[in-house]
């Protein structure tokens, strides 16, 4: 093996070893109990993600809240508020509202700009069976990086009219 594909390997493994590091180093306040690692939504580490940066806390709904629903005619809507505290400096926010047993959030809005986000779909409601086990969490990004999602609130909807 010649001297430079020796130094190429020897450079690539190098490569590889730091990208390796950078991937496996968990910034501040992202390790948990048991030293594991949060975990994004979808299986992977959430990237810019700090421990120090501002969590949002969720206002309305309260958690355990009864929200309305629409109506089984099509004459109504579903209309839901979500609020949660500001935090300085955040340039926008990250909604989800999901349904503890569906493989897809109902809502997953960034780029929200205030603490705040109304949901609405005209002619809708939510059947019998997925009434139940409602939760939504909320996220800032402040200085190019995302927080943590905040506490789960849990909630149920009402029967429709």
């Amino acid at each position: 093996m010649s001297f430079g594909v020796r130094t190429r390997l020897r450079t690539c493994a190098v490569a590889v070893l730091l990208v390796a590091a950078t991937v496996l180093a968990a910034p501040a306040g992202v390790l948990h109990a048991g030293g594991i690692e949060s975990v994004g939504e979808h299986g992977a580490l959430d990237a810019g993600l700090r421990g120090d940066t501002c969590t949002p806390a969720p206002l309305a709904p309260a958690d355990g809240a009864l929200l309305a629903n629409g109506r089984r005619d099509g004459a109504g809507s579903i209309a839901w508020t979500f609020q949660w505290t500001e935090c300085p400096g955040a340039s926008e926010y990250r909604l989800v509202v999901r349904h503890l047993g569906a493989e897809f959030a109902l809502v997953d809005a960034s780029a929200i700009p205030t603490p705040a986000f109304s949901y609405v779909s005209g002619g809708s409601y939510i059947d019998e069976g997925s009434r139940l086990g409602w939760v939504w969490t909320v996220q800032a990004l402040v200085d190019g990086t995302w927080s943590g999602p905040s506490a789960e609130q849990r909630f149920d909807v009402a029967p429709p009219d």
